[in-house]
């Protein structure tokens, strides 16, 4: 569970979700989820009654979503789990999947609490109706139904495990047939090219797997994330850039960053409407043998469901599923699996206990081991001045080459979004880290040229030689928190690609 009041960067710290409830999977399978889930449906009705009393005053409680992957979502719903036979593999909308291949490519009426409990009580006459088999025990409560919507979609199964997996191992099979005449393209260049490019910031965590000619790419979703950000990077020198495969390959891309953008504006959910039709509809025409997916079809809610939940990046799984690693290390451990949920259960509560003697929810902004306090006589006069400049920071003041701000790294050299202006990023190349006397982080930013090469959806960006090209920024003033690292794609000292997948 993650409280939907705090700050998403507050949400993401795996110390800050609680466990709610813990069942071995052949108990949910014999008991059913109406007697498994009761005891937490009773807790999340009193919640919504009684709510919680802090310091004399009644907080109401409301349970908002619950997330999963399309299997867990499904069966929590009462919807069919059996994507393959049945025709209703929607729990958006009551689309049916024909022998058409383009079934999925458009969006049925959307499913409402309505028709959802008009189903349910028709259902004693046929096992499932509109793909409904049962009512979700979830629909008990006064404020949440399944078909709100309660079930959001998970970015991580259903793009980067699902469409982008697919699809990229489609688009890479075209673009080598098409390159075979010159020998140039094939899946051999390619995976020596992934291993001899150097990954820098955190890509170098996530670096793509192997790439061979199959039905997917291989790799977690992060490493298809890698992949599919920086192949332009990687193939900018060989690929066909007028490749009709290429352009489906930018729809795929720029659709990606804009779902997993962190601020989303009611212009971009427009666009994001129109660019995923337009990519379903190149899908089809450039590869009409294979069938679409659910999961492509789900994509054309997503600018519906960012309207609903706000930007999906915040409701995906991941997050929840690194916390698996607590259980499963504690599992490792202890060498007992006797009623093994009650020894995780205790062992997490006891450590929950631990950490909630200090500050949970701490913002504690950190300089690195190499901070010194700011002196003005070691710095170009250019920095002393835009620092001098900046009146929201206070003296004396602290610098580093780096420094950590609600859980994200800030480094030298690393590149920031300061601005936007006509739906053009504003770059800044960060030169030094500061923390002013009121605790406050600032970056002082060396800004940057950038213009877009639409042949690769790249960022390229060139010096400016201005005097007023050095700037300090307070952290929280940057349009994207997210720092990104800037890779040589072009051969020229100064020209720079950048891949602002987090750019809002």
């Amino acid at each position: 569970m993650a409280l939907g009041n705090i700050p998403a960067y507050a949400r993401t710290c795996i110390d800050n979700l609680q466990l709610v409830l813990l069942c071995r999977e052949c108990d949910l399978s014999y008991f059913g989820q109406d007697a498994v889930f009761q005891c937490l449906v009773n807790d999340l009705c009193d919640l919504e009654t009684n709510g919680v009393c802090f310091s004399g005053t009644a907080i109401a409680v409301r349970l908002v979503c619950v997330l999963g992957d399309n299997l867990g979502s499904h069966y929590l719903g009462g919807y069919s789990t059996n994507f393959s036979m049945n025709s209703y593999v929607c729990r958006y909308c009551l689309v049916q999947k024909g022998a058409d291949k383009c079934s999925l490519s458009q969006t049925g009426d959307l499913r409402t609490p309505e028709n959802y409990n008009s189903a349910v009580s028709t259902l004693g006459l046929t096992p499932s109706v509109q793909g409904i088999t049962c009512s979700s025990v979830l629909n008990c409560l006064k404020y949440y139904h399944v078909c709100m919507p309660g079930l959001p979609p998970c970015l991580g199964h259903d793009l980067f495990e699902g469409v982008v997996k697919f699809d990229l191992a489609l688009i890479l099979k075209v673009l080598i047939r098409g390159k075979k005449e010159c020998n140039v393209l094939s899946f051999q260049y390619l995976n020596k090219a992934i291993k001899q490019f150097k990954f820098l910031g955190t890509d170098g965590h996530d670096k793509p797997a192997i790439v061979c000619e199959g039905k997917t790419v291989g790799g977690h979703a992060a490493q298809v994330w890698c992949l599919l950000r920086l192949l332009p990077v990687i193939l900018h020198d060989v690929v066909d850039v007028d490749h009709e495969a290429w352009h489906l390959f930018l729809l795929l891309k720029e659709l990606v960053e804009l779902v997993c953008a962190p601020k989303v504006s009611t212009a971009q959910v427009l666009y994001l409407n129109r660019l995923v039709k337009e990519y379903l509809e190149t899908r089809l025409k450039l590869f009409p043998s294979v069938p679409l997916r659910p999961k492509h079809h789900y994509l054309l809610h997503y600018p519906w469901l960012i309207q609903m939940f706000g930007p999906l990046i915040h409701v995906w799984t991941m997050r929840m599923e690194s916390k698996h690693s607590f259980f499963k290390r504690c599992a490792r451990n202890s060498h007992n699996f006797i009623n093994i949920s009650k020894t995780l259960a205790e062992t997490h509560q006891l450590n929950l206990a631990y950490l909630s003697s200090g500050p949970t929810l701490c913002g504690r902004i950190m300089l690195g081991c190499d901070s010194a306090t700011f002196d003005e006589e070691l710095f170009s006069p250019t920095i002393v001045l835009a620092v001098k400049a900046c009146g929201s920071v206070q003296w004396p003041l602290q610098c580093s080459s780096h420094i950590t701000v609600k859980g994200t790294k800030y480094s030298k050299d690393a590149y920031v979004v300061v601005n936007c202006v006509a739906s053009t990023p504003i770059f800044g190349k960060i030169k030094l880290c500061l923390l002013d006397n009121a605790g406050v982080g600032a970056l002082v930013i060396e800004m940057l040229h950038s213009r877009k090469d639409p042949r690769l959806g790249l960022y390229c960006l060139t010096n400016c030689d201005e005097m007023q090209s050095i700037k300090c920024i307070l952290i929280d003033e940057l349009f994207d928190y997210c720092p990104l690292p800037a890779y040589n794609a072009y051969g020229a000292p100064h020209n720079y690609s950048i891949e602002a997948c987090c750019m809002c």
